[in-house]
């Protein structure tokens, strides 16, 4: 599942989906991820949080951060969710 295109290579990732990984991220997750793509955790902390600049090179990790997140979501229960979307709707890009 690619969710970035080329246009999106420099710059920072948007407040909504920084918003969705960090309401859905779970212990471990990033260090996981992170390993996975050979990167470091505070690297990929770093992209999340809009200090480091999404590229070719690290928007898999991205990615395969979003799909782990997207499984924590799904497995939430519904005022969990009802919650998450509420907070996520009230950021601004």
């Amino acid at each position: 599942m690619a969710i970035f295109e080329r246009k999106h290579y420099g710059d920072v990732i948007s407040n909504k989906l920084a918003a969705y990984i960090m309401y859905n991220i779970k212990e471990n997750d990033i260090e996981y991820t992170a390993k996975e793509n050979n990167l470091s955790p505070h690297f990929l902390t770093g992209i999340i949080r809009g200090n480091i600049y999404l590229t070719e090179e690290n928007n898999f990790a991205v990615q395969q951060l979003f799909e782990r997140c997207c499984s924590n979501y799904m497995k939430a229960n519904k005022n969990d969710r009802d919650i998450i979307n509420e907070l996520i709707l009230s950021c601004n890009d």
